[in-house]
């Protein structure tokens, strides 16, 4: 042995001789990443030698600590994998669909006399939720939600006052969905004279079609109060349990955008969606800016008594808007099921 060798032996030994026994396979790569490694080898002439006492040197550790010697993946430069962080909440997810009453040809129910929209149909309408009982919120949701002019919801606006109304529970068996309340909910003013300008069986389906809507069903709707089925429901005879009635919707109704949405852009392209049974399927849109028809168009849907989904994508310049979109009747020229919605572009 040469006498660079002894000395070089004798360097190894005093390094390993300070290592002290530890439990933790941390320590090492603490070691490592502060760059605590032994210079020992800094001055060797040879690379070959070198990659073989390192490789010397580590196992020696290794064994001493009594623990396996990380692989490349638990290196310090290997990657980290991201923990499983909870997936961000989708606008959809914070929203529940209750429907509403809106007059058939677009005109405000403080037009009419009586309480209501004359020739009233049901329109969607997304609103805020917990999403943690869909049912539930979305009864909750029709509950809470006070239209105003131009639409009517019995349910939160009552005839003047709210109804002292709340609901227990919505269960979801054996083919039938039920929805108990709390309070009144068979006729909350028995000793009123109502001059009802609306369809009072409109009250029901508003129930039945949010319910249905929330639980992804079709299932009939069954009307409990303190647990007892009810014969008739906000005043309106029924028969139980209730079914969803499509001669109550309108020809065309608008899911997407609500009235009053803010767009943000320059230009700003955003989508308009709903449904749509109208004659040999075309739904037509316009767009005015005040007077002036900026936009128009149409998109197809569905007919003959399928309904089925309609979109079209429109791009507009900042400013305020209105939204148009109806069946033209093929009798008269005339627009049936207006859907009226008013947008700001940013």
């Amino acid at each position: 042995m040469t006498d660079f060798e002894d000395r070089l032996r004798d360097r190894m030994r005093a390094e390993v001789s300070g290592v002290q026994p530890e439990e933790r396979l941390a320590a090492i790569r603490r070691r490592t990443e502060q760059g605590t490694r032994s210079t020992w080898w800094v001055p060797m002439a040879s690379g070959l030698a070198a990659l073989g006492l390192v490789a010397a040197a580590v196992v020696g550790v290794a064994q001493w600590r009594d623990v396996t010697p990380p692989g490349p993946a638990a290196g310090p430069t290997a990657q980290t994998p991201e923990q499983p962080t909870e997936q961000a909440t989708t606008i959809e997810e914070r929203l529940v669909t209750v429907w509403v009453l809106r007059d058939g040809g677009g005109v405000p129910a403080d037009t009419r006399t009586g309480v209501g929209p004359s020739d009233a149909v049901l329109v969607p309408l997304a609103l805020p939720s917990n999403r943690t009982e869909p049912g539930l919120d979305a009864v909750r949701a029709l509950l809470g939600y006070h239209a105003p002019k131009g639409q009517f919801n019995v349910w939160a606006d009552g005839i003047g006052e709210g109804l002292d109304l709340e609901v227990r529970s919505v269960e979801h068996e054996d083919g039938v969905v039920t929805v108990d309340f709390r309070g009144p909910v068979a006729d909350p003013w028995p000793a009123a004279d109502i001059a009802w300008a609306v369809d009072i069986e409109l009250f029901a389906q508003q129930l039945v079609r949010t319910v249905q809507e929330a639980l992804e069903t079709d299932d009939p709707v069954l009307v409990t109060q303190d647990g007892r089925r009810v014969s008739s429901v906000i005043t309106a005879s029924v028969v139980q349990p209730i079914q969803a009635d499509d001669d109550f919707l309108p020809s065309v109704y608008v899911r997407h955008p609500g009235s009053n949405t803010v767009f943000a852009g320059d230009p700003t392209s955003f989508t308009v969606t709903g449904e749509s049974n109208t004659f040999e399927g075309t739904v037509n849109w316009r767009i005015r800016q005040g007077d002036d028809v900026v936009s128009k168009g149409y998109a197809m849907g569905g007919s003959y008594g399928e309904w089925k989904r309609f979109s079209f994508d429109v791009d507009l310049p900042p400013g305020r808007y209105t939204v148009e979109v109806f069946e033209v009747s093929a009798k008269d020229g005339s627009r049936l099921s207006l859907n009226t919605i008013k947008v700001t572009i940013d």
